[in-house]
């Protein structure tokens, strides 16, 4: 399974990480080498996962929380990918027009349904500060 994670701090960057979760093990992958909101993902193929990547940060680009850049990663064995293997210039893609979707409502059920399913109940954590 591919999440894609990340928020916008507060002060410039927006930070994240696209994470390869292995159902079978638990196994868990960061797979970028530098943090980037991702805010979106989608398999395309077996080998092919597109993602929609925040701009790294808004310092001189007033357009960044509109923004989003589109690239498409391929591996051919998407379950042997390392920690930090996806780098920079893999994910560099020209800036386009991008409204963020809301998708909480939905991860919210999807999450609580399968804690339900596994005898258990989901809640949200917020970050300790």
């Amino acid at each position: 399974m591919a999440v894609g994670t990340g928020s916008y701090d507060g002060g410039y960057s927006f930070e994240g990480e696209l994470l390869l979760i292995h159902l079978d093990s638990g196994d868990v992958v960061s797979t970028s080498q530098y943090p980037r909101e991702v805010l979106g993902v989608e398999w395309h193929s077996q080998t092919e996962l597109r993602l929609v990547l925040a701009p790294c940060d808004d310092w001189e680009n007033p357009q960044a929380h509109e923004q989003g850049h589109v690239v498409v990663v391929a591996r051919s064995d998407w379950r042997a990918v390392k920690p930090r293997a996806i780098g920079a210039q893999e994910l560099a893609a020209p800036a386009e027009p991008f409204v963020r979707p809301d998708h909480s409502a939905e991860a919210r059920q999807i999450l609580t349904d399968l804690a339900a399913s596994a005898g258990r109940q989901w809640s949200v954590h917020r970050r300790a500060g």
